[in-house]
């Protein structure tokens, strides 16, 4: 407001119009004529200098930028491009239907957690994002110390439990993988399973999977074998498995190490069923494994949605990108909606108003209800086991 105090300075040092005649006007109407043309003036200046001192502020129609950190090369980008997609698509519904306006900011952090950090610190400090998306559990738990600092809400679809303590900054679109253990081992036990044998990938997602399955499952878990991202040779792990004959096998991993695995069970003639988390759930699976391998498959993962939202959502992602929407892709098209959503009720760049608003979060969306708890986790998202039947992903009992 320092050029309005400038305007009124120079303003008290003006001389009297001269146009009108001093035998016509007497001195004291020149003053008079001149003060109500400086009110005048100073109050147009005023409430100028007021409206752009409130656009500069933000208001509705802003443009606010959301950061998206995704495997988009490497051997999880499979997850990375769905994900992106349906990143797109919020970003246009949002576009759409809000006067504050979003863009969205893509990184590649190959689902590597070093990686996260530097794209995360970047879109923070460079491109000044006002929120944060990412995938896997280890991206988030890299992602979330630096947005809680920033006070920049992040949203993941990560599910490792750990990640409920992240900070009130933090909310997943994705349950707890204490949920998911949870729902895993109750489920082989109601099938009589009695012994089990457990594989997982060595990070964040795996560790916190098995962890929590081990607490939960009633019976014998007579082997657990690990391995590093991007193995593709299972072999060893299996001999193992296979020597301590278990009933059925548990496998908490990505699809990209699925594919081998699979084959390799098959190649080994491991006629155990196989149950895995829900990272298997997508289908490219039908391209890289023969049918036999998929037979004994069941996937657990969050029951399928089938609301309008849930409907509109697929119609859209098939007429934009001529395919049905691949994993994960709903997730975080609603996890873009949530932050819009706050954004636009907010009606400006208020970190404490947006995340406050994310805890008052309550739309459906493609993936069912969203609202949060107080830990910023997904509140009521039922599992649902599924298997392959003619090139499909179908409800098993």
């Amino acid at each position: 407001m320092e050029y309005v105090y400038g305007w009124l300075v120079k303003l008290q040092s003006t001389k009297p119009l001269t146009y009108w005649s001093s035998s016509l006007c007497p001195p004291n109407v020149h003053t008079t004529i001149k003060n109500i043309i400086g009110i005048g003036i100073v109050v147009g200046v005023v409430l100028g200098g007021i409206g752009l001192y409130k656009n500069s502020q933000g208001n509705s129609g802003e443009v606010v930028k959301i950061g998206v950190a995704l495997p988009l090369t490497g051997e999880n980008s499979i997850y990375g491009e769905s994900g992106k997609r349906g990143a797109e698509l919020a970003a246009e519904k949002a576009n759409k239907e809000n006067s504050t306006k979003i863009e969205l900011v893509f990184e590649d952090d190959q689902m590597d957690p070093k990686r996260t950090v530097s794209v995360v610190q970047k879109m923070l400090t460079v491109d000044k994002v006002s929120g944060l998306v990412s995938m896997s559990s280890g991206q988030a738990l890299a992602a979330c110390p630096l947005a809680e600092q920033a006070k920049v809400i992040a949203v993941t679809t990560g599910s490792a439990p750990s990640i409920s303590n992240c900070g009130e900054y933090t909310f997943r679109m994705f349950p707890s993988d204490i949920n998911q253990a949870k729902e895993m081992a109750k489920l082989l036990t109601g099938k009589g399973f009695k012994r089990v044998a457990v594989i997982y990938i060595n990070n964040d997602y795996g560790k916190g999977l098995v962890e929590e399955f081990k607490k939960e499952f009633q019976g014998d878990i007579v082997a657990i074998e690990s391995h590093g991202a991007k193995e593709s040779n299972f072999r060893s792990q299996l001999a193992k498995i296979k020597g301590a004959n278990p009933d059925v096998i548990v496998a908490f991993s990505y699809i990209p190490e699925g594919y081998s695995l699979l084959k390799q069970k098959i190649e080994m003639r491991m006629a155990q069923p196989i149950f895995t988390s829900e990272g298997f759930k997508d289908e490219s699976l039908f391209a890289n494994v023969a049918t036999k391998a998929l037979e004994s498959l069941r996937i657990i993962f969050v029951a399928q949605f089938s609301g309008k939202e849930t409907q509109t959502y697929k119609a859209r992602h098939v007429e934009k990108y001529g395919q049905d929407p691949g994993i994960y892709s709903d997730f975080i098209y609603d996890g873009v909606l949530a932050i819009a959503a706050a954004m636009q009720e907010c009606a400006s760049d208020d970190r404490g108003c947006i995340k406050d608003a994310m805890y008052r979060t309550n739309f459906e969306g493609a993936t069912g209800i969203i609202s949060f708890d107080a830990n910023g986790d997904i509140k009521d998202k039922p599992y649902q086991l599924y298997k392959v039947e003619n090139g499909k992903f179908v409800e098993a009992q």
